[in-house]
């Protein structure tokens, strides 16, 4: 028993190491990198970004943390997933859409 419980843990340590999730936000693009063992790649046109949409549950709300869903023309979601004080993304994001780049 214990030794199937090591197993597990060593896993999922090894599982955490080889996770990748990134966000690349320019003023053209928004490109997500996710994946467990591969990194996959996804674009979205920033032109096509209609509006933007914050979830903070009540315990992300006491602890600073919540998801940001970018909303694009045809239906299309970006989430950008758990981070930290995601409200002051928001403003960071529209900044980015209407000047620069930038990665976050």
């Amino acid at each position: 028993m214990l030794y199937g419980a090591s197993i597990f843990f060593a896993l999922n340590g090894t599982k955490a190491k080889f996770k990748c999730r990134r966000y690349e936000i320019t003023q053209d693009t928004v490109i997500t990198y996710d994946g467990i063992f591969s990194c996959k790649q996804r674009v979205n046109n920033m032109k096509g970004m209609v509006g933007m949409e914050l979830d903070e549950s009540t315990i992300g709300k006491m602890f600073h943390y919540g998801t940001i869903t970018l909303k694009f023309l045809g239906g299309a979601e970006v989430n950008i997933i758990n981070i930290d004080n995601p409200e002051m993304y928001i403003p960071k994001i529209t900044e980015i859409v209407n000047k620069g780049s930038t990665t976050l």
